[in-house]
């Protein structure tokens, strides 16, 4: 069990298979996590409910905004938003502000909390610390695992 108070973390990823890898690791360590699959469900999210602890969000999210334009946009709202951007990429040439954080696919779950933590100035939670040293199951052997449970 985690000791770090319930926060929420907005996560926008058009693939729903990394979307719930993801949102469960997130999950495990403690996270609320709200999910949207593209850059408009994350703004109507953000509108009726305001802005979360952090937004995580892939850059690439299909057929209209990216996560770099949706990171932006949420921004003018809320100024202080805290951000990471992931992708498949190197993330290199990428302009983010100070404080948001690139993640590269694949990451490992304790990665991925790590830069969640450091970009809301959230302690490591017991759960989180486990994490960063326990967990070095990636992103894409999660969704691969999943693939083969479900093709069977």
């Amino acid at each position: 069990m985690s000791v770090m108070r319930s926060r929420t973390v907005l996560l926008v990823e058009d693939d729903v298979l990394l979307r719930e890898c993801i949102g469960e690791m997130l999950g495990d360590a403690g996270w609320r996590v709200a999910g949207a699959a593209n850059a408009l469900e994350a703004l109507d999210w953000m509108n009726a409910r305001g802005m979360p602890d952090a937004l995580v969000t892939d850059l690439r999210l299909g057929p209209g905004m990216s996560g770099l334009a949706l990171i932006a946009e949420a921004r003018r709202r809320w100024p202080q938003l805290c951000a990471v951007l992931i992708s498949g990429g190197d993330g290199a040439g990428l302009r983010l502000h100070p404080g948001d954080r690139f993640l590269g696919k694949p990451f490992s779950m304790g990665k991925l909390l790590q830069v969640v933590m450091e970009v809301t100035e959230e302690p490591v939670s017991v759960l989180g610390a486990w994490c960063l040293v326990s967990c070095p199951t990636t992103i894409q052997s999660k969704v691969s695992g999943r693939d083969r449970g479900r093709s069977q």
